[in-house]
C-alpha cells in the first residue's frame, strides 16, 4: 500500500493536538463572526431607534401645527 506524498503518519497525541488546534481556530473564527454580527445588529437597532425618534418628533410638530391652526380659526386655546 502506497501513501500519497501529502499523507504522513502522526502519532495519536500529535493528531489530537492538531485536531484541537483546528477546533480552537474554528471556535475563534466563529466567535469573531458572532461579534461582528452582534455589532451589525446593534448598529441597525440604533438606526431604527433614531428613525423612530425622528418620526415621533415630526408627528409632534404636525400635531402642534394643527393645534395652532385650530386656535387661529376658533380664537380659542387648546382644550384643558
Amino acid at each position: 500500500m502506497r501513501l500519497r506524498p501529502w499523507v504522513h503518519a502522526l502519532h495519536p497525541t500529535e493528531e489530537r493536538a492538531v485536531n484541537e488546534d483546528q477546533a480552537e481556530g474554528k471556535a475563534k473564527q466563529a466567535e469573531g463572526e458572532a461579534q461582528e454580527t452582534w455589532g451589525d445588529a446593534k448598529n441597525e437597532a440604533g438606526d431604527a431607534i433614531d428613525d423612530m425618534k425622528e418620526k415621533a418628533g415630526d408627528l409632534k410638530d404636525k400635531a402642534a401645527d394643527a393645534l395652532d391652526r385650530d386656535e387661529e380659526k376658533t380664537g380659542q386655546g387648546a382644550p384643558s
